[in-house]
């Protein structure tokens, strides 16, 4: 998650997970599950690829596969507005 909100932070790289971010405030687009997890693992690889020095999951050689992989349950928990944990523990 520190990679996906750095991103989010800084617009990191090619700052696509911010420009997600910058339309759902401008209401051009809506929140749901799908936004979200696009958003993060966007914002994730933005800052992945623009050499941000934080730890990614690795799988299958590169660490955006990792991204695309595993920020989809934290999405999906704060859709919810639940703990991850939750989600973790199939609470969910």
């Amino acid at each position: 998650m520190q990679l996906a909100d750095h991103g989010l932070k800084y617009g990191s790289g090619l700052g696509i997970g911010k420009a997600f971010e910058r339309l759902l405030r401008q209401n051009l687009i809506r929140q749901d599950v799908v936004l979200a997890a696009r958003m993060l693992a966007s914002a994730a690889a933005d800052a992945r690829m623009a050499g941000v020095n934080l730890p990614a999951m690795g799988s299958a050689g590169s660490r955006n596969y990792g991204l695309t992989a595993g920020r989809n349950h934290p999405s999906h928990c704060r859709g919810h507005h639940q703990p991850h944990w939750r989600f973790d523990r199939g609470h969910l």
